[in-house]
This record gives C-alpha cells, structure tokens and sequence, in this order.
C-alpha cells in the first residue's frame, strides 16, 4: 500500500498569503502613528514656521522695479544721488572714514533725496532705488568690474551674514528677500525707515525674515517685526508670536496665543504646543504669597 504525503502543492492554504501578510503590517503601522498623533503630548514650541512668499506678487513686485528703473530720471540731482551712495558703499567697505565724515556723506545723500523728490516727485526718487537693485542683481551674478562690486554692496553681504539670509556665502533665504533687505538697506542710507514704501509682498518678505528666521536678533525685536509681518498679511502669524514668546522664555505669554491659533485650526500639533506651553508656565510660575496671618506679638 503506497502512502501519499502531503505537499504544498495539494493540502489547503492556511492563513494570509506573504503579500496579504505585508498590507495587514502596513496598516498597523499607520494606525499605531495616528494613534500616536492623536494621543495629548507635551512638545516645546520652539519651531517656526518657514516663511513663505507668493510667486504671483513676487514676479509683480520685481516687475515693477523693471519698470521703474527703467524711467529712474536722468538729471543732475539723480546722477548725484547715485554717486553719493556708490562713494558711500566704498567707503563703507573699505571703513576709510570717519564716524564724523559717514554722518556728512549721510546727510547729503538724505538732502538729495529730498530735493530729487522736490523737483521729479516721490516716484522718480524710489526709481533710483529700483535702479540701484538692478545693480545689485549685477553684481551678484558677476557681471560688474570688482571695483564697481565693492561701491554696490559696501558691507551687505555681512549684514546678509548676519540675519542669516546667507551662509558661507550661499543664500538661505529667498533670493526675493535678499532684494528687500538691499532696498531696505538704500532706505536707510536716504534717511527713510527701513520698510519705507514697501508693497504688501515687500512687508512680508522684510519682516517675515527678520521675525521668523533671523534667530541672532533679540526677541523685542523679532515680535515687533512679527507684528508687521502679521499686518501685511503674513500667515501663521499667531503661532509664531506664541513660539517667539515661548523662545523668549515667557512661558505664561505664550499660551493665549496658542489657544488662538489651535481653536482657530484644530492642529494637533498646536495642541501639543500648547500643552508644552502651560507645562512650562506652570513650572516657572512664582508661588502665591502666604494667606496666613501671624497674631500680633
């Protein structure tokens, strides 16, 4: 009698085939991180939000400079004007000069700027500084003599260093933000406030940078420029403001704003944030003074 053993080919499949095997395994771990989303967790909000710029306003925003450089005036007080500042990127490159003779230069390129407004109008005067961005995109793509370099830039690209728009030498931020620090740097050199006539975009790109990116600035200063940057528009304003305060060590300040910003969005992470946050405010709040009264002696 011959005995028949029994192979895989002809006894009956028993459990989940490799690949059915492989989805089911799949699926928990999916499901075990989403439980792990949803489950209450502390976490420090300490991590910004990146800023993000339109392309749309963007490439209107830097058309517009074309067009204006193109009918930035041809007269004696703009030629002066544009000699007044490249002698003073010279200078400032070079620290050639005094502190007494910067303030001269300084004031003489503020009082050509008035009278270049006086006789051509705002618009004309702003023209210049168009046309001076246009020079800084030539010298960045190396297509100015190295002496014209260092009058365009002056000491730029340390102050790109320094709010940390570049990093050994390669830009970090948005090439449109490193035009609006430029613009914002020829504002000053006029007298004007540094966001002085900036578009919407503009205000963004300016002060979305400094809040949100420039970490060597002092938080003062990063919550005030969050403020503009709100004002223009800029999103995730309330959850930076919360994170900046939280940086900042002002852990009790920090909760409302994070309050806001998970009842406006729902965000889990924000959840979380906020739970980190009144951890924290709870740990370094200052003990209630004593209620008790002592019998007088």
């Amino acid at each position: 009698m011959t005995q028949h053993t029994a192979t895989a080919a002809d006894s009956p499949k028993r459990g989940l085939s490799e690949g059915a095997q492989l989805y089911v395994l799949f699926g928990l771990c999916v499901a075990c991180a989403l439980a792990l989303c949803v489950v209450p967790r502390m976490l420090a909000p300490n991590e910004l939000p990146a800023l993000r710029l339109p392309r749309a306003p963007v490439l209107a925003a830097i058309a517009a400079d074309e067009q204006a450089r193109k009918a930035a005036p041809r007269t004696p007080a703009a030629f002066e004007l544009e000699r007044l500042y490249l002698e003073d990127g010279q200078a400032e490159d070079r620290s050639t000069e005094s502190v007494q003779q910067r303030g001269h230069r300084r004031r003489q390129l503020h009082e050509t700027y008035q009278q270049l407004v006086h006789e051509q109008g705002q618009a004309a005067a702003l023209a210049m500084r168009a046309r001076a961005v246009e020079k800084l995109e030539a010298a960045l793509e190396l297509r100015l003599p190295e002496e014209q370099v260092t009058s365009v830039m002056g000491v730029y690209a340390y102050a790109l260093q320094n709010y940390q728009a570049t990093r050994g030498g390669d830009e970090v931020a948005p090439h449109f933000v490193l035009r609006t620090l430029y613009k914002a740097r020829w504002n000053l050199m006029m007298g004007l406030s540094p966001d002085f006539a900036f578009g919407p975009i503009e205000l963004r790109a300016y002060h979305g940078w400094l809040a949100l990116h420039a970490d060597n600035l002092g938080y003062p200063t990063r919550i005030k420029a969050l403020d503009s940057y709100a004002a223009a528009g800029g999103p995730h304003a309330i959850e930076a403001h919360a994170e900046l305060l939280f940086l900042a060590k002002q852990y009790d300040l920090a909760v409302s704003p994070l309050q806001v910003a998970y009842a406006k969005t729902g965000n889990l992470r924000l959840r979380n944030y906020l739970a980190g946050a009144r951890f924290m405010a709870e740990q370094t709040a200052e003990p209630a003074p004593s209620q008790g009264t002592e019998s007088p002696k």
